[in-house]
């Protein structure tokens, strides 16, 4: 199959098997799509993935908390909080509040980021068409509401687990590596279908 990824498969995985589960096969949905829109911020804008989303989101609202970006991008604090600096660095993103209360403090676009926000949202919604391109109208609408399904269904198991069962610090053992790949997909994956959604629904609001 040719892609981004390269894999030894041109046709469905054998049922039955690992490869075969819809959460593998969403996985690797996830991983081709996250890399390349990261080839893609970085050949045309310089920015990683996640700085790219970080300029979008505050473009959509206007003004961000570093809590809220969190929220919004599903983020670690100490991470966004990097992110946040480096685009301050290039003159992207602006300050507002407190400097001695960093819980006060709130970020916007400068004039500079204003412009390059609406460049990667213009970017990001050729990128959704041409990733949708090979299915349907049907199909297209057929895929929106079943993601929509699925995240509402997989917020509630998460939630669910998280209420059941206690969190443990990863062990050094062989299964660490693992489960923070897992992880890692995930919160690609919800990155990945929340750009699918807003960009092939064409909405406007993430234009500055």
């Amino acid at each position: 199959m040719n892609g981004l990824i390269p894999t030894h498969e041109d046709k469905l995985p054998q049922p039955g098997t690992f490869r075969a589960l819809p959460s593998f096969r969403i996985h690797l949905l996830a991983g081709m799509s996250a890399r390349h829109a990261e080839l893609r911020f970085l050949q045309l804008f310089g920015l990683r993935m996640l700085e790219a989303r970080v300029v979008g989101l505050v473009g959509t609202f206007g003004a961000l908390s570093l809590k809220e970006i969190c929220q919004e991008s599903d983020i670690e604090k100490s991470h966004a909080s990097k992110i946040i600096g480096r685009l301050v660095e290039r003159g992207l993103v602006e300050k507002l509040g407190d400097n001695q209360d960093q819980r006060a403090i709130s970020v916007r676009l400068t004039s500079e980021g204003q412009v390059l926000h609406r460049a990667i949202y213009a970017e990001a919604q050729q990128r959704n068409e041409r990733w949708l391109s090979v299915l349907s109208e049907r199909e297209r609408a057929q895929l929106l509401a079943s993601v929509e399904k699925l995240i509402v269904g997989t917020r509630e198991m998460l939630g669910m687990e998280r209420q059941e069962q206690p969190l443990h610090e990863p062990s050094s053992g062989p299964t660490s590596p693992g489960v923070a790949l897992d992880l890692d997909y995930a919160r690609r994956l919800h990155s990945m279908l929340g750009d699918l959604i807003d960009g092939a629904a064409g909405q406007g609001r993430g234009r500055a």
